[in-house]
């Protein structure tokens, strides 16, 4: 019986069996390492965001533009705490997540916010490829 799949062109295709993972069972993958760093790297953005809401409602009248009066700068300065509390939470939180389908979920989750910036663009395709593969699904328990 010849190997080759297009001999017999009336025999069914035959399935591709998985390809075994490289890495043994429990082998921490490196891009858990990037992805703290990553979530590390964003909470610290957001932490900034915090601060620059506190400038704002701090100093309403030195930030006002010509004709705007200070409940603009105040409105301001609550969505950019309110924001930058709730993504600084949610980044702070991701790399101490058990190992479960649901960590794995909100990895996808926090690394696709990323993709919403240009400036993040680079880091969260990178890390998407690398989050995709059965080795992370193995490590995460997510099947």
């Amino acid at each position: 019986m010849s190997t080759n799949p297009f001999t017999d062109p009336y025999r069914p295709p035959q399935p591709f069996s998985p390809t075994p993972s490289e890495m043994p069972p429990g082998h921490r993958p490196g891009v858990m390492t990037w992805y703290a760093i990553y979530c590390a790297a964003m909470a610290l953005l957001y932490v900034l965001c915090i601060g620059i809401g506190v400038m704002f409602l701090a100093m309403p009248d030195e930030l006002r533009e010509e004709g705007d009066g200070p409940e603009v700068v105040y409105i301001q300065g609550v969505v950019f705490m309110g924001f930058g509390v709730v993504l600084f939470l949610l980044y702070a939180v991701a790399p101490f997540l058990p190992r479960s389908k649901l960590a794995w979920i909100y990895g996808f989750v926090t690394i696709g916010i990323g993709l919403t910036s240009c400036c993040t663009l680079p880091f969260s395709i990178a890390l998407l490829i690398q989050w995709l593969k059965p080795e992370v699904k193995a490590y995460l328990n997510a099947g």
